[in-house]
């Protein structure tokens, strides 16, 4: 459904109109709120947008103050140094700096902003630019509702007659239209929408070379000409390691050195942005995640490689309710923003305007034949929906969805569904009145204190761990448990896959050597205890109070990557902090305790603790002759393909001990850290840990529902 008519235009056809008397000089000059639908094309430099809005406020032909909202925190610094380092904001423009203050420019992210929104000591004179991008995060889906609400309460102002409002709300989207955005603008403020769409097309410019068979064992030589000519690259994928050409003998150690990521991953936000701003700065191959929400100039960039896909991309398949890691094939704007980095990297000198050389996979007509945009992307409605819905309920409790002031859900079954998990879980418990009215409980608030953390961000981007680690700081669990359930945080947190290369051809005896005596009991147990079990050893061998030279050791026939094992004991240390445990005194040292077996009782209390973090991340695995080696996920009732062979559970034993001790006749349930699509979409399942039949009684005692119908998708 379209929410307004739009102008097509050129683009400074549409800054003129912009400018004029019906938009921005109209809402200086009367007491109005102006809402405006600005829709540009990948190239448009979005800092040129801010100087302009800034020049003509000073001027008086625009609200006195300017509020610019971008994609994220490494655009909205760029955008400031870029306007300081060209003389157009001075230090009294930008204030105190801080988002929610009454400066007279402000340019931050959602992220930045929202922490500060209860306070915000906005005036009613003012412009505010949002960048509606293609990748929503929780927290710009959560601060579009807040905006819309501070905007409809200056609407109301003026229906009431209040004669000194002056507000403009720019939706700034970049290739698409958000219906969504519009929508919930236009149903706050009660205002006519003014929309332009720019006509200016500057991909059908760029000359374009497409990618020969096997480029990927080249790719690397082509690279290093460009480096050769003093240029930069750009790789619109952060999967280079998957190209024979940058790794393997001959140039392998030499991009491991040149190339860096961008988003990089396990370190605070302030670090890392400071570190994505000097890569953009200064470094020479710069690789991408191709669902980087912003285009960014790069000096002196020669050659921007551009793939149709995001490989390893986290989609949240509804038919399922389960996140699956896929490749994504790019939509046609995502594409074009690729392309773009050419064009709006040109550099000019005495002989003309020079673009970078654009190699892609993708053809125009393939680029044509491209599902165009959609609303469903980014890690709001993938990765983070338990996230998205939990917030959206704390911030708005006693209502429902439908009358909450923020954008309406891509998918409204995704929104039950996860409404339903989160009361299962504990998270919510229904309001009165409507059923689909929610309040967050204790443990759904420690959830989402887990998520807004801003300092270190250690559990923010899985729900399982940080539902698990909320869980955890709530529960009354003995030090040794607690320090235990720190240890299985930090190294799923790192990812036992980065740690380890655990394997299946362990025989028991080797088992138990690894396993130190504390749980000697969950040798046949698989990935999760192996894991834990091989980090104690390290802990108890004080690996990490020597030097160490290799960067891959060996344990037991296991090898190891210290330097991750390394970032997993600098979690255990954060992680232990926020369960209330100070760091091991002597007498108590891991050394000690850990030679201690644990009763079984206190084992089964860290069992319980996973199952509820992964509870619908779990499978069956039947005693059914025919349905042996066809484990089924419990919440889509559908196959998984599994590599028992690749997998640590010593099913023999785990299938004697369930016949023991229930009816099942030796089936059992497991919980997995990875899915993802295999061949032929077979769903592929790894990291598997078993769970004992005893913990699920509780399941059933809390939530009043048999397991496992409890976890079934509705």
């Amino acid at each position: 459904m379209e929410y307004c008519d739009f102008n097509k235009l050129t683009w400074r056809e549409a800054v003129l109109l912009l400018k004029g008397d019906d938009m921005l000089a109209g809402v200086a000059e009367k007491s109005r709120v102006g809402l405006f639908a600005l829709v540009t094309h990948p190239g448009i430099d979005k800092g040129i947008i801010l100087a302009g809005l800034w020049t003509q406020a000073k001027a008086g032909k625009a609200p006195a103050k300017v509020v610019y909202v971008a994609s994220s925190d490494v655009e909205a610094l760029l955008i400031g140094d870029k306007l300081g380092t060209h003389g157009v904001l001075v230090n009294a423009d930008i204030g105190d700096g801080q988002p929610a203050s009454d400066n007279p420019i402000t340019i931050c992210s959602a992220r930045m902003l929202l922490p500060t929104i209860q306070e915000m000591t906005w005036d009613a004179n003012r412009t505010v630019v949002v960048d509606v991008h293609w990748y929503p995060t929780v927290e710009d889906e959560i601060l579009l509702g807040h905006l819309v609400t501070w905007a409809g309460e200056r609407s109301r102002e003026v229906r009431e007659g209040r004669m000194d409002t002056h507000v403009a709300i720019i939706l700034l989207m970049t290739d698409f239209v958000s219906n969504r955005t519009i929508e919930a603008f236009d149903r706050g403020l009660q205002v006519n929408v003014q929309g332009v769409i720019c006509s200016d097309d500057p991909c059908k410019d760029l000359k374009i070379e497409l990618l020969r068979r096997e480029w990927e064992t080249s790719i690397g030589d082509t690279i290093l000409e460009v480096l050769r000519q003093d240029r930069r690259v750009v790789i619109g994928t952060d999967d280079w390691e998957s190209f024979d050409g940058l790794t393997g003998e001959n140039n392998g150690e030499i991009f491991g050195e040149l190339i860096s990521e961008i988003p990089s991953h396990y370190v605070s936000h302030d670090v890392r942005t400071r570190f994505e701003i000097q890569q953009i700065k200064e470094s020479q191959v710069i690789a991408i995640n191709p669902e980087l929400p912003y285009a960014n100039k790069i000096d002196k960039l020669g050659l921007v490689l551009a793939l149709g896909v995001a490989p390893k991309s986290p989609v949240l398949n509804p038919g399922i309710m389960q996140v699956v890691i896929k490749p994504r094939e790019l939509l046609r704007c995502e594409i074009r923003k690729q392309w773009l980095w050419s064009l709006t990297s040109a550099s000019a000198d005495g002989k003309g305007v020079m673009h970078a050389r654009l190699l892609t996979s993708v053809s125009r007509d393939e680029l044509n034949q491209r599902e165009e945009s959609a609303e469903n992307l980014g890690p709001a409605w993938n990765r983070d929906f338990m996230f998205l819905v939990l917030a959206a309920f704390e911030n708005w409790p006693s209502r429902s969805m439908v009358h909450m002031p923020m954008r309406a859900p891509a998918n409204d079954y995704v929104v039950l569904e996860a409404a339903r998990r989160l009361t299962v879980l504990g998270c919510m418990k229904k309001g009165a009145g409507t059923e689909n009215i929610y309040e967050t409980t204790e443990l759904g608030k420690a959830v989402m204190k887990k998520y807004w953390e801003e300092e270190e961000d250690t559990a923010k981007r899985d729900f399982h761990l940080a539902y698990f680690l909320a869980r955890a700081q709530l529960s009354q669990e003995s030090p040794i448990i607690r320090r235990l359930l720190a240890r299985i945080a930090a190294l799923i947190r790192i990812g036992v896959d980065k740690c380890f290369a655990i394997c299946h051809n362990m025989d028991e005896e080797k088992l138990r050597r690894v396993f130190p005596l504390v749980i000697r009991h969950r040798t046949h147990a698989g990935f999760v205890w192996l894991a834990l079990a091989l980090y104690l050893r390290c802990e108890m061998g004080g690996a990490f109070t020597r030097r160490v030279a290799e960067e891959w050791q060996n344990y037991e026939g296991i090898p190891l990557s210290y330097a991750n094992v390394q970032q997993v004991n600098t979690l255990v240390t954060v992680f232990e902090g926020e369960l209330g445990l100070s760091p091991d005194p002597p007498t108590q040292a891991v050394s000690n305790w850990a030679r201690q077996p644990l009763e079984a009782a206190q084992l089964l209390s860290v069992d319980r603790h996973m199952m509820w973090a992964w509870l619908h991340r779990i499978a069956l695995f039947s005693a059914n002759p025919e349905e042996r080696q066809r484990p089924r996920d419990c919440v889509s009732i559908l196959p998984l393909v599994v590599h028992m062979e690749d997998e640590p559970i010593v099913v023999s034993k785990v299938r004697s001990y369930c016949d023991r001790v229930t009816t099942g006749k030796g089936a059992f349930y497991a919980f997995y850290l990875a899915l993802r699509k295999g061949s032929g979409n077979r769903l592929c399942a790894d990291q598997l840990t078993w769970l004992p039949p005893e913990a699920f009684q509780e399941v059933s005692d809390k939530t009043g529902q048999p397991w496992p119908h409890v976890v079934v998708q509705s």
